[in-house]
C-alpha cells in the first residue's frame, strides 16, 4: 500500500498543485475543500498524514486540530499558512501540528516536512516517504536547519523564525526582515544565504544607514571615472559584487526615496547602470532587506516606497524582541558567558540564582545586542576570583550603561513622544513580564519563581488570576 495524504484546502487550484507534488513522489492524495469534509475524511479514510490549510471557509485549521485531539486522531499534521500569519502557525504547533509550510512552497519542502513528520517514532507511516521521493537531477550540498549553527533559542517565536528561514532559504524569493534594533536581523540574513543554493557565491552586505545619502547610489550601482567630483576611477557597486549571490540591504528605510525607484527597476528587470554610464548591465541577485522601522508607518511617512516593500517582502520574517523570548535570555547569556570568558582567559562558568532572576526580569530594550554587551562587560570588569556571576556584578555593569545613556540624552535633543513611548512602558507590563520570565526559567514552578523574584508565591497566583491565566 502506498502512503495517503489528506489535503484540506479550499482553493481547488492549490489543492491540485499539492496533489501533483505528492503523486510525483509516489503518494496518493485525498482532497477535502472544507474543514467539515476533512474531518469526515479523517474518520473514513484514516490517512497517513494531513496537509491542513489554517484558513478554511467553514472553520479554522486550529479547530480541526482541536477536534482531532479530542477524538484521539494522532495523524501527523502539516499546517499551511499564508505570508504574515506566523502567529496562527505558532498556535497550530501548540495544538499538535508537526510542522508548518509558508505558502507558496516547493514540492521538495513539502516532501521534506512529511519525511520529518514520519520520522517521529510515535508516528509510523504506512510506507517511508523517502522511498517515494524523487531524487534530484544533480547532487546538492547538504543543508542543515539554521537553528543549530546560526541562532540560539527554544522559544516558540524563534522556532517560527527558524522554520521560515529553513523554508525560504532554497528559494530565490526576496525576503524582508523586520524587528527592533539588536534582534539579529543580519544573522537571519546570513543564515538564509548560508542555507541557500547561492551559498558558494558572495553575500554582499550594504548598510544604508551607514553611508552618506549622496554616496549611496554609487555604493549600490557603482560609478565610472569622472561621474562626479572625486570619482578618479571606475568602481564596482554592490549590485555587481552580488551578481550570482545575495544582496542584503540593511536599514532599507534609510535609503533615499528616489534611489528606491532605481532599486525597484533592478529587482524587477535585473538591469542597472553605473552612475555616469549609459551602458546597461545585468545581474542575477537574490535580495534580502531589513529595517527596524514599522513598514506601514515608514510607507505613510514617505521613507519607504510601497511597491518596493511588497516586491521585497515576498517572504516576511519578524525577529522577536528579546523580552518576548522567555527562557532564551538565560540560554543566550550562558552562551555569551562561556564565549567571552574563553576570549578573556577568565574562569567564569555560570550565573547564580540571583543573577538568573536579574536576567529574567530585565527589560532588554537593546535586545540581544544589549545582553551580549552586558555579559562581555561583566566578564571584563569583574575580578577573576570567582567562577559564578552574581546579580550585583550584572547590576554594576548595567548601571554603567544607564549612566552613559543618561549623559547622551542630556547632551542631545530630547526624544520625541513616540520614542519616549518605546523607552517607557506601564509598570504592570514590566511586572507581568518579570513574572512570566521567572516562570519560564523555572519551567512553571511557582514556588521557585517566587523565590527568584523575592516575592510571596500567593502574589504570583493572584496576578495570574487577574490576567485570566489558569
Amino acid at each position: 500500500m502506498s502512503t495517503t495524504v489528506l489535503i484540506i484546502e479550499d482553493s481547488p487550484s492549490m489543492a491540485r498543485t499539492y496533489e501533483g507534488f505528492l503523486r510525483k513522489a509516489g503518494m496518493n492524495a485525498i482532497i477535502a475543500e472544507t474543514g467539515e469534509h476533512g474531518m469526515v475524511a479523517i474518520q473514513e479514510s484514516d490517512p497517513d498524514a494531513v496537509l491542513l490549510d489554517l484558513h478554511l471557509p467553514d472553520t479554522s485549521g486550529i479547530k480541526v486540530l482541536k477536534w482531532m485531539a479530542a477524538h484521539n486522531h494522532t495523524h501527523p499534521v502539516i499546517a499551511m499558512t499564508a505570508n504574515g500569519s506566523m502567529a496562527t502557525a505558532i498556535d497550530a504547533m501548540r495544538e499538535g501540528a508537526r510542522d508548518f509550510l509558508v505558502k507558496p512552497f516547493a514540492a521538495t519542502r513539502l516532501i521534506s516536512a512529511l519525511e520529518q513528520a514520519f520520522a517521529r517514532p510515535d508516528t509510523p507511516p504506512s510506507h517511508e516517504v523517502k522511498d517515494h521521493a524523487p531524487q534530484p537531477a544533480e547532487p546538492r550540498p547538504a543543508k542543515t536547519a539554521p537553528k543549530a549553527s546560526d541562532f540560539l533559542g527554544s522559544s516558540l517565536a524563534m522556532k517560527a523564525v527558524f522554520r521560515t528561514i529553513e523554508a525560504s532559504a532554497p528559494s530565490n524569493a526576496s525576503v524582508m526582515i523586520t524587528g527592533e534594533s539588536g534582534t539579529g536581523k543580519e544573522l537571519a540574513a546570513e543564515a538564509i544565504h548560508r542555507h541557500s543554493r547561492r551559498a558558494e557565491s558572495p553575500l554582499t552586505i550594504l548598510n544604508c544607514a551607514a553611508i552618506p545619502k549622496d554616496m549611496l547610489e554609487s555604493h549600490v550601482f557603482g560609478h565610472v571615472k569622472g561621474a562626479f567630483t572625486g570619482a578618479t576611477s571606475d568602481r564596482q557597486g554592490a549590485a555587481e559584487l552580488a551578481d550570482g549571490g545575495t544582496l542584503f540591504l540593511d536599514e532599507m528605510g534609510e535609503m533615499d526615496i528616489g534611489l528606491q525607484s532605481k532599486l525597484l527597476r533592478l529587482i524587477q528587470s535585473g538591469t542597472y547602470s553605473r552612475v555616469g554610464e549609459a551602458k546597461e548591465r545585468r545581474a542575477d541577485i537574490r535580495f534580502i532587506a531589513a529595517t527596524n522601522r514599522r513598514p506601514d508607518q515608514a510607507i505613510r511617512e514617505g521613507h519607504l516606497r510601497e511597491d518596493l516593500f511588497f516586491r521585497l517582502s515576498v517572504v516576511p520574517i519578524v525577529m522577536p524582541p528579546l523580552r518576548e523570548r522567555g527562557a532564551d535570555v538565560l540560554l543566550l547569556a550562558q552562551s555569551f558567558l562561556k564565549r567571552f570568558a574563553r576570549e578573556e582567559s577568565k574562569r567564569f562558568e555560570t550565573f547564580d540564582d540571583s543573577a538568573r532572576a536579574w536576567l529574567a526580569s530585565h527589560s532588554w530594550q537593546g535586545n540581544v545586542r544589549e545582553l551580549m554587551n552586558i555579559v562581555r562587560r561583566v566578564v571584563i570588569l569583574t575580578p577573576d576570583v570567582q567562577t559564578v556571576i552574581t546579580a550585583d556584578d550584572l547590576t554594576l555593569c548595567a548601571q554603567t550603561t544607564v549612566h552613559m545613556s543618561s549623559e547622551t540624552t542630556l547632551s542631545s535633543a530630547a526624544p520625541d513622544l513616540e520614542e519616549g513611548d518605546r523607552l517607557v512602558e506601564p509598570l504592570h507590563q514590566t511586572e507581568r513580564r518579570a513574572i512570566e520570565r521567572a516562570l519560564a526559567v523555572t519551567n512553571g514552578n511557582i514556588q521557585e519563581a517566587a523565590r527568584l523574584l523575592e516575592i510571596n508565591p500567593s502574589t504570583i497566583y493572584r496576578k495570574r488570576t487577574s490576567w485570566g491565566v489558569a
